[in-house]
């Protein structure tokens, strides 16, 4: 089977199967101990973006605890911790981001500050949060039929610290970036060019402080592992990209 064709056998199973049902977590609920854990780097994001709209359609204010995280539940209360000088914090997901490998959560200047990160700039953290059962994937969804194994191998790691740790999958719709452009042909252009069936690759406008930007994300997926599998097959073929969480 080509990966062309084991991209779009994928697709295919995923947007049509049912739900996925919480399994991993058993009776975890909120106020117990962290049920999830994830490594990797820290960055923050300040005047810039001051204002501007978030993911949860909240102003972003850089004075106040909150972070951007690509799946997590919005509103989720966030543990970050330095790793170099185990300086603890407290934040509320709000948003989405960051987009750059190796980073798993960009923190409002406030944040960084209170975390000592704000000069560095970017810093290895450990974070913790308490979700309940029903936020996780169940693990079988690795075992889906019909799915040709390298289509599910996970990414080979890209940079020194990408994630020690590696959270346990979660529930939800998710999608797949592939890409991000200035030009709104050129991420066209590479939709057409994605194996995957007629439509399934959306080219979506975003602004930033640069500009505006158009996304290329693959969307259809009902957990995270599920989208991280087509990440990896697509990685495979010349296009990385990243998992982010659409609900």
């Amino acid at each position: 089977m080509t990966r062309a064709r084991a991209l779009l056998g994928f697709l295919v199973i995923v947007t049509t199967t049912g739900g996925l049902v919480a399994g991993c977590a058993g009776s975890r609920s909120h106020g117990g101990s962290p049920n999830w854990s994830e490594q990797g780097l820290a960055s923050w994001y300040g005047a810039d973006f001051h204002g501007r709209r978030t993911a949860n359609g909240e102003r972003y204010n850089m004075y106040a605890m909150t972070a951007a995280h690509k799946t997590l539940p919005l509103g989720t209360q966030l543990v970050v911790i330095n790793k170099k000088t185990g300086r603890r914090i407290r934040v509320r997901v709000n948003d989405r981001g960051p987009f750059v490998a190796g980073r798993i959560v960009d923190l409002s200047l406030a944040a960084a500050r209170a975390l000592g990160s704000a000069e560095a700039g970017v810093v290895p953290v450990t974070l913790e949060a308490v979700l309940p059962s029903a936020a996780f994937a169940s693990v079988n969804a690795a075992n889906t039929p019909g799915v040709a194994p390298d289509t599910i191998a996970p990414p080979p790691a890209t940079t020194a610290v990408v994630r020690t740790i590696a959270p346990p999958p979660l529930r939800g719709a998710f999608a797949v970036q592939v890409g991000a452009f200035a030009v709104e042909n050129n991420a066209r252009a590479l939709a057409a060019r994605l194996p995957v069936p007629r439509g399934a690759a959306k080219v979506l406008p975003f602004e930033d402080n640069r500009g505006t930007w158009w996304r290329v994300r693959i969307a259809g997926y009902e957990s995270e592992l599920e989208a991280s599998a087509a990440a990896a097959a697509f990685e495979e073929i010349g296009h990385p990209g990243f998992v982010v969480r659409e609900d």
